[in-house]
């Protein structure tokens, strides 16, 4: 039988191990959008936006979005590899880092998941 001193041990790994398993999976992410264009290390990302705002936007241009519709957030995000991604692809985002408020936005993005 183990002792509460072996428990107590147990516990205090499984802890540890949880915390370093990636608290970023775990968290919110910090962008949620619709991708507009995929280039190389690059996603142009249309922030938290309805399909049906993305339908009526997604053939134009940054500067016909920016003309058009002054509450549409667009953000170039920088990530190793985008070849998972093409465009119209729903997504959760995770930075690394701040963000500069050009427009569109750049970001370095630590994690990006494909919504299904």
């Amino acid at each position: 039988m183990k002792s509460n001193k072996d428990v107590k041990k147990v516990f205090i790994l499984l802890a540890i191990v949880i915390l370093m398993a990636g608290c970023s999976e775990l968290s919110d992410p910090d962008i949620e959008g619709y991708i507009l264009e995929v280039n190389e290390q690059r996603l142009l990302v249309m922030e938290d936006v309805s399909l049906e705002e993305y339908e009526e936007m997604k053939d134009k241009t940054v500067s016909e979005i920016d003309k058009e519709s002054e509450y549409i957030n667009l953000i170039y995000l920088s990530y190793d590899d985008v070849s998972d991604f093409e465009k119209g692809d729903h997504v959760n985002v995770w930075l690394d880092g701040g963000v500069d408020h050009s427009y569109p936005s750049q970001a370095a993005a630590k994690n990006i998941v494909a919504n299904e």
